[in-house]
């Protein structure tokens, strides 16, 4: 197709040439004939040398789109790539996160509790140091330090405990608490009408109730969190 357009044209443009000579008279009929000869062979030559430029801008051209290509290709799978990893370590990311949420929230669960029945077995056997007068000041020491721990362990539980599981610590650690304030009027003289080391045992059995109500949600929410 190159070859027979540039035919076409250096014809045409010998054509017109040979015109305008003959209509001046500038030639004669060999002259004509030589130029006419000259021409074709020229022809020949021009469209050869097109098609021959043709082909190598094809097979330049060729060569920078295939280059093009391949580095828009690169670079789309190297984005493809770049966005999964970050997928990736976001995932892990999160997981490493709800991880050790759990893992805090295990501790809590585990010191709270620990320290709501060690305040609950301490102020039972204080509740047995005032009836029977005996051990009373040590009695007094250790719950004082139990009493303690509890209310630090109760202070991380308020800000770890879910908003579910709150309540069920709210009223465990309450009822102990009024157990331990009514022990403490009894030993210092200062009950009412209704503190009464029976009541301060009711109110103990009570508190152990809220204790195991407590453990036993711990548990479910660790299982359920487990799953997850």
């Amino acid at each position: 197709m190159f070859q027979h357009l540039a035919q076409s044209c250096v014809t045409a443009l010998g054509d017109l040439r040979m015109v305008f000579l003959r209509q001046h008279g500038a030639l004669g009929a060999d002259h004509v004939s030589a130029v006419n000869s000259r021409s074709a062979r020229g022809v020949e030559m021009d469209a050869s040398l097109i098609v021959a430029l043709a082909v190598a801008a094809l097979g330049v051209a060729g060569t920078l789109a295939s280059g093009i290509l391949t580095q828009r290709t690169a670079a789309r799978f190297r984005m493809a790539e770049l966005e999964q990893e970050r997928n990736h370590r976001k995932t892990e990311d999160e997981k490493a996160r709800l991880r050790s949420m759990q893992e805090r929230r295990h501790g809590c669960y585990v010191a709270l509790n620990m320290a709501d029945r060690q305040f609950h077995s301490l102020l039972l056997l204080h509740v047995d140091a005032l009836r029977t007068g005996i051990g009373v000041e040590e009695s007094r020491i250790d719950v004082s330090a139990s009493r303690d721990v509890m209310r630090e362990q109760w202070g991380e539980a308020q800000l770890i405990l879910p908003d579910a599981l709150l309540p069920f610590a709210a009223r465990a650690n309450g009822t102990l608490w009024k157990a331990y304030e009514m022990l403490r009027r009894i030993e210092f003289g200062n009950e009412g009408s209704d503190d009464t080391l029976e009541m301060a045992t009711i109110r103990l059995r009570e508190a152990k109730e809220k204790i195991t109500e407590l453990r036993e949600e711990m548990r479910k929410d660790l299982a359920e969190n487990h799953m997850r």
